[in-house]
């Protein structure tokens, strides 16, 4: 007779179930505190470092340090004044000059037998007129510039005479420059008369530059009046093909340049040579500008 085997149990380990259960609490626990920590580290960050929702909300200090540089590579825009002396003793070449549509500042010389005629037209196209006032030059009397000539020999009221007739024959004037003048330009206080008297009328001077001793800027300094020089004198030889060689230079070298003031005259040369010329000043983007430009800014 067989003997019933015992079955055996299977042993059972319960510290084990006890050492998981404790080991999965305390990762728990651990988690939580790390969680914990981790978010009142986070409260107590400065508050350049948080995330900023609104411009508003930075300090100026730090405004200024992370505005953008200003940008200074822009290119000033080029201006460039042409004036056209001697007007006043036909009315072709003013005709010729009124048709090239650009602006252009006419210095119209008093007593002449077109100067009234000649102002008027270039004031009622839209064009800066200018008195171009004689006044004595180095050399004088064989170097004659003309009717209504100011003298250093001229007593004060003298001046003013003469300078008002001359105003009274050229209508419209924004201003005035001196036709010749070396001599009657390198004395301060003869020039602080006219000036003066250019003050009451609200007109500004543009000096040609006719000697290196000028005293155009002082005196129009002590008169307070407004005061221009020229730069370049664009047909002393009369050639048109040097005035063109001239314009042209003015072009190549235009990045040495902001603001320019040229003189010309009436002759026929000159008037070849500008009108050849302006569509490579356009093409430059260099913009003509009558003179009275340079004295609203």
């Amino acid at each position: 007779m067989k003997k019933n085997k015992r079955r055996r149990r299977k042993k059972t380990y319960p510290f084990l179930w006890i050492l998981a259960l404790s080991l999965l609490l305390v990762l728990l626990i651990g988690t939580s505190i790390v969680y914990f920590l981790h978010s009142e580290k986070e409260k107590q960050l400065p508050v350049a470092e948080k995330p900023v929702a609104t411009v508003q909300t930075i300090p100026r200090a730090v405004i200024k340090k992370i505005a953008p540089p200003p940008v200074t590579d822009i290119v000033p825009k080029k201006h460039m004044a042409i004036v056209i002396d001697d007007i006043g003793y036909d009315t072709e070449t003013m005709e010729k000059l009124l048709s090239f549509g650009v602006p252009i500042t006419f210095g119209v010389l008093p007593h002449c037998p077109h100067s009234y005629e000649s102002a008027v037209k270039a004031h009622t196209a839209g064009h800066d007129v200018i008195l171009h006032l004689p006044m004595e030059p180095v050399g004088y009397p064989e170097k004659n510039p003309g009717e209504g000539a100011l003298l250093v020999s001229m007593t004060n009221e003298e001046i003013r005479q003469v300078l008002k007739k001359n105003m009274q024959s050229v209508p419209h004037i924004s201003g005035v420059n001196n036709h010749m003048g070396s001599r009657f330009m390198e004395d301060k206080e003869k020039l602080i008369v006219v000036f003066s008297e250019l003050q009451k009328q609200g007109l500004y001077f543009m000096d040609s530059f006719t000697t290196h001793l000028t005293k155009g800027k002082k005196a129009a300094m002590a008169a307070n009046i407004d005061y221009i020089q020229r730069d370049i004198f664009i047909d002393n030889s009369g050639n048109q093909d040097e005035t063109f060689s001239i314009l042209i230079e003015i072009i190549d070298n235009v990045d040495r340049w902001n603001r320019l003031v040229v003189i010309g005259h009436p002759y026929w040369s000159t008037l070849w040579a500008i009108e050849r010329t302006i569509p490579y000043f356009l093409e430059q983007e260099i913009e003509l500008v009558p003179l009275s430009f340079f004295v609203d800014r």
